[in-house]
């Protein structure tokens, strides 16, 4: 073992190919396990030792987005630094600052969108927009009308959002412009409208309202009183009137299928013909 160590250190220090090629492979190796080791253990000691009310404050989606950017910014940085100490080895430290600021000036230029990107997901380290596990939309990401979604991930650059039909969309965070978030609304609608004529409104109406009121009593998902509501306010030979029900955040599918169901039995018993559009 002593052997294979002294072997080891007069390679390293051999100022040939072979030592260089160590010496570059050691700086790697120790930037790609800095890179595991803080990535994964700091963003987790800087969210433990905070104070407790800040910690309070955030969600456990939250917490788990913000380590991932943390992270991120971590890997970054280790394989930066680790650059610059390799290109100090063939090169004067004065060379590679100038280098450094033609190139930063070059880089800013030409990658401006990645710039974007970055900045952006630095700034969602802090903005509490979305997290992982939640349901958005993001609208304005070049090629698309707008994405709805799962967040998946959220790193340095880019933002992973599961679609409902299965397809990852990797968007640069750049692009997200506005952000509509599903898992944070106060609540569901599950509205329901029906089409009669112009006849039979006022019983339309007022089974309507008996179909909200039944509802409200009988399924606890329901968290205001439902209203009957013409949205369009005219009076032709046939009438839009809907039902307004609003439920806990998440429950709107399910209730809406009820609702639907009660409406229909209520219909056919009072003789009321739904008209076709």
């Amino acid at each position: 073992m002593s052997d294979f160590l002294i072997s080891v250190s007069r390679a390293y220090s051999d100022p040939g190919p072979a030592g260089y090629a160590l010496r570059i492979f050691t700086i790697l190796v120790l930037a790609w396990l800095v890179s595991r080791v803080l990535g994964g253990l700091l963003p987790r000691l800087v969210f433990a030792l905070g104070p407790r009310r800040w910690r309070q404050s955030f969600t456990a989606r939250r917490v788990a987005t913000q380590r991932d950017l943390v992270a991120s910014i971590i890997r970054f940085a280790s394989y930066v630094v680790a650059l610059v100490v390799i290109l100090e080895m063939f090169i004067d430290p004065g060379a590679i600052l100038a280098v450094a600021g033609l190139f930063s000036f070059a880089f800013g230029m030409s990658a401006r969108p990645l710039i974007s990107d970055i900045f952006a997901g630095v700034t969602l380290l802090f903005e509490d927009q979305f997290a992982v596990g939640e349901k958005v939309e993001l609208s304005g990401v070049v090629g698309t009308a707008g994405i709805i979604g799962l967040v998946e991930h959220v790193g340095l650059r880019t933002t992973h959002v599961r679609a409902d039909s299965g397809e990852l969309f990797i968007v640069p965070n750049g692009d997200v412009r506005v952000v509509r978030n599903f898992s944070r609304g106060e609540f569901s609608l599950a509205s329901i409208t029906v089409c009669v004529p112009a006849g039979r409104v006022s019983e339309a109406l007022m089974m309507l309202q008996e179909v909200g009121r039944r509802a409200q009593a009988e399924l606890p998902q329901i968290v205001e009183p439902p209203m009957v509501m013409s949205e369009t306010g005219l009076l032709a030979a046939e009438v839009n009137l809907t039902l307004k029900v609003k439920t806990r955040l998440g429950q709107g599918v399910t209730v809406r299928a009820e609702l639907l169901a009660r409406a229909q039995k209520e219909l056919a018993e009072r003789g009321i013909h739904v008209v076709a559009s």
